[in-house]
């Protein structure tokens, strides 16, 4: 007949008990380590494959026809958006945004308050060559400028063109207003104490307009001949490429404005495996202030994988750590 536990001599039992006990506290050391934020992972989500959440950039774009009063309210509702679901967002604007911002000492105040918030501020440039609306500011000459502009507007569609028009008519954009310096002067003052690192523009524009201001590039258009292509696709990686002669690390990113764009920016966040790898996506605040059913729902799906946050960062967030 075996002896039951209690019948085993004391200095028997007193050896179970240690070892069990040291193989606990090696499982428990090995699967509820701290993570990098300093939580343990014990009992929670560590990532959609145990491996980490991948670090996560939202774009905004500002087009120059929305460099108005109305849609900075709307700007305003983003931030809180963003802020509620712990999202760091990288906001491009465009001149006339800058502008229009740099005008009114409340909008600088707000400004300053979402940077002090962990948002950057960024710049989107729509040159001579955009397709809808420019900008205004070109390494062109004026006259080059307004040639440019000519041809872009007679190959441009009905609405292309009536957009054109507006922007023109309302002094956003589409007349010379400068060249490139004159653009990053206004940045400098924009940014405020920050440096300026990330641009957007097109290929056909970055290969004139770019600028040594301009350290990181963020751009889900591909040339495909003559032609530049949304590519798509929100696992991105960091790449060396060369813009006006200058040499620029470059990622690109998963524009969402429609459920298969959000599918598939969902589906490449799913699909990652280390919280070395980047997701990126983009989109308009026209978007946004049309139907903000696609940001809140990218919002969401982000904050419901990273609620507090910790993986979420801006593009020189991201690519100053590389």
């Amino acid at each position: 007949m075996k002896a039951s536990f209690f019948e085993v001599p004391s200095a028997k039992r007193l050896w179970v008990f240690l070892t069990l006990g040291m193989a606990s506290l090696l499982f428990l050391f090995q699967n509820c380590a701290p993570n990098s934020s300093g939580c343990s992972d014990c009992g929670g989500d560590p990532g959609v494959h145990g491996g980490g959440n991948p670090s996560t950039f939202f774009a905004i774009h500002f087009e120059p026809r929305s460099g108005k009063a109305e849609y900075f309210e709307t700007l305003k509702e983003l931030i809180n958006d963003a802020n509620t679901y712990n999202i760091k967002l990288t906001l491009q604007f465009t001149p006339s945004w800058a502008k229009m911002i740099l005008a009114d000492s409340a909008k600088i105040a707000y400004l300053r308050k979402w940077q002090d918030q962990g948002h950057e501020v960024a710049a989107h440039h729509h040159g001579a060559y955009h397709g809808w609306e420019a900008d205004g500011y070109s390494s062109l000459s004026q006259d080059d400028y307004k040639a440019a502009r000519i041809e872009v507007h007679d190959q441009s569609s009905s609405q292309q063109q009536d957009i054109q028009e507006t922007v023109r008519n309302s002094g956003l954009g589409e007349s010379y207003m400068g060249d490139m310096n004159d653009f990053v002067e206004i940045f400098d003052q924009l940014i405020g104490d920050k440096t300026l690192k990330v641009m957007t523009m097109a290929p056909t524009d970055a290969a004139i307009d770019w600028l040594s201001d301009f350290i990181y590039s963020i751009d889900n258009l591909k040339m495909n001949g003559s032609k530049p292509e949304i590519v798509d696709g929100a696992l991105v990686t960091p790449v060396s490429v060369v813009h006006n002669k200058i040499a620029v690390t470059e990622m690109s990113m998963q524009y969402i404005n429609s459920d298969a764009q959000l599918s598939r920016a969902e589906s490449d966040y799913n699909g990652t495996t280390s919280s070395s790898q980047i997701i990126g996506v983009v989109t308009h605040l026209d978007d946004y202030y049309y139907n903000d059913t696609y940001v809140l729902g990218w919002m969401k799906f982000v904050n419901g994988k990273d609620p507090t946050g910790a993986s979420s960062k801006t593009v020189s967030e991201i690519l100053d750590e590389m």
